[in-house]
């Protein structure tokens, strides 16, 4: 389907993958595959290069917050949305968002928020529906410094070193879509506007050295 948003959906409950793949699987979005387990999830991903994941966190062989982990590695600029029934577990939506996560919806979301979702995260942004929006910005409010992925606190040095993206994408050998990626993300973790919050947050905690 040219032009389709390619999306592949991890979830060890059969039933439910069946009923999100039918739900989604029109117009402008295109499931290439479900898995039941994150192991699976790595491997699906590996072959058909989707531009969106959506990862249940409870999953058996590997769960959904160490495959989230896992592909932040491999596959930084593909969009990763946590699924989850427990929107009021603080450790799980903590430890997705320094997996990776950009998207955190609960299994109860209607379509209307999940095409949201999606298009914001395709777009480089970040969506947290409402029920978990409140721990997201807890943690973002606290120490964030440490919740930085290394990737970001390189990032940050290098936003402080005046470089712009075409630079940054250079040296560190990825593609500037990942670099936007990345700074989309970045300024939410850190609670910044624009570069100069960014810079402003880096030398307040010790990251940009001046």
């Amino acid at each position: 389907m040219p032009g389709a948003i390619t999306i592949i959906i991890a979830d060890d409950c059969d039933a439910y993958r069946k009923a999100f793949a039918h739900l989604l699987g029109s117009g402008q979005l295109q499931v290439a595959a479900t898995v039941g387990n994150g192991a699976e999830l790595i491997e699906a991903t590996k072959q058909y290069l989707p531009d969106l994941v959506f990862i249940d966190i409870r999953m058996p062989v590997m769960d959904g917050i160490a495959a989230c982990r896992e592909l932040q590695n491999l596959f930084p600029s593909i969009g990763k949305i946590a699924l989850t029934m427990y929107d009021h577990y603080h450790s799980d939506v903590q430890q997705m968002l320094q997996a990776g996560a950009r998207g955190f919806l609960t299994k109860d979301a209607g379509v209307d928020e999940m095409i949201r979702c999606i298009k914001t995260v395709y777009s480089g942004g970040t969506y947290y529906c409402g029920s978990c929006r409140p721990i997201v910005n807890a943690l973002l409010k606290g120490e964030a410094a440490h919740h930085l992925a290394d990737h970001e606190m390189e990032l940050l040095r290098l936003i402080g070193e005046e470089l712009n993206s075409e630079d940054i994408a250079a040296r560190l050998h990825k593609s500037v879509h990942t670099i936007g990626a990345w700074r989309q993300e970045l300024l939410l973790k850190c609670g910044a506007k624009n570069v100069a919050g960014l810079i402003k947050f880096g030398i307040k905690h010790g990251i940009i050295k001046v």
